[in-house]
């Protein structure tokens, strides 16, 4: 217990074993040594780095609910807090904005009758890719998505974090 260790190392100090800033700095490590416990800093909003990211890539399945909207707003508050936030919010942004565009030609190619199943295609990858993006978060990787158009470049930094 802290309060133990804290009140032997002032004994230890009162009766002349320990210099003052030896005392000082023991008392420092005693104290130092519970703070991880107490903040841990490598949480994102009190939530762990990797289930933030998973949260981020799932927020994108319920697309009718403004998933989308959750996952760039979860981006925007975090990507200056995390690198790998960061680089997960890209690839969902790039993804989003391939998808709104591979949207808009299925349109255009309704009148040659590709465009229906095009479309229904993308509508399922829409599901499946956040889906996978989710489980290699809550692995620790990043996986960008196939198909997306790298609108944001979602290359590691030099000083990345590892997730």
């Amino acid at each position: 217990m802290i309060s133990n260790e804290l009140e032997r190392l002032a004994e230890l100090y009162r009766d002349g074993a320990l210099t003052a800033e030896e005392f000082e700095a023991a008392k420092r490590k005693i104290l130092s040594a519970d703070a991880p416990a107490a903040a841990n800093t490598d949480q994102i909003f009190g939530i762990a780095p990797q289930l933030w990211y998973t949260i981020m890539h799932l927020s994108q399945v319920v697309w009718w609910m403004g998933g989308i909207f959750v996952a760039v707003v979860m981006w925007w508050i975090s990507r200056d807090k995390s690198v790998m936030a960061d680089r997960h919010g890209r690839v969902i942004i790039n993804w989003n904005l391939s998808f709104l565009i591979y949207q808009l030609v299925s349109f255009v190619l309704t009148a040659v009758y590709i465009g229906l199943p095009m479309s229904l295609i993308l509508v399922a990858l829409s599901v499946v890719f956040p889906i996978i993006g989710a489980v290699r978060a809550s692995e620790g990787r990043l996986w960008p998505y196939p198909l997306s158009i790298e609108f944001f470049s979602t290359a590691a930094e030099p000083q990345a974090e590892k997730i």
